[in-house]
């Protein structure tokens, strides 16, 4: 079985929008300015920990 800490979540587009709150076009302007996602096929996918770590960074309020 895989240990939390060593396995990542990865969320859909739909998911982080209904987490943060936002459009869909804010999920792409936060793309646009950094924000850290993989591509997979045709839709993205965004590593839960890594977007929180980069929201919570300097700078990430001028990004929202």
């Amino acid at each position: 079985m895989a240990d939390d800490k060593t396995t990542e979540r990865y969320l859909s587009t739909a998911e982080l929008m209904d987490i943060l709150s936002i459009s869909r076009s804010t999920v792409y302007r936060l793309m646009a300015k950094g924000m850290p996602n993989i591509k997979v096929g045709s839709v993205h996918r965004f590593p839960k920990n890594q977007v929180v770590t980069w929201l919570e960074g300097p700078g990430a309020s001028s990004a929202v």
